[in-house]
């Protein structure tokens, strides 16, 4: 018995932040300050940041408490773009929440 893949390679998804740039570049430990948010019906934890140049890889568990989503992104800083690894999380409402809190750290990190 071989293993095989049933899909394709999934795309990465890109989410441009251009628009929000402003300011002075926070360091990493500004997102690392802000590892862990709980709102009333969804999370959000960044488990690890690896710094490369201007592009952060960031290790996320997000989503809804009772089924999370692990994913990991890539955060372009210069280009003010986030892009998801096999695709953006699906779109429940706790990750959409999550997602929004998320985006809302990165711009206050640039």
């Amino acid at each position: 018995m071989h293993a095989r893949h049933i899909h394709g390679p999934s795309p990465v998804v890109s989410v441009d932040l251009k628009s929000h740039l402003h300011g002075m570049p926070r360091v990493l430990s500004f997102v690392l300050e802000h590892r862990f948010i709980r709102g009333d019906d969804y999370f959000l934890h960044v488990q690890d940041v690896l710094e490369y140049a201007q592009m952060w890889v960031l290790v996320l568990s997000l989503g809804d408490f009772n089924t999370p989503t692990n994913k990991v992104a890539l955060w372009h800083r210069q280009k003010g773009v986030l892009e998801y690894v096999g695709g953006a999380p699906l779109s429940t409402q706790a990750n959409v929440k999550a997602h929004g809190r998320l985006i809302d750290i990165l711009v206050e990190a640039l």
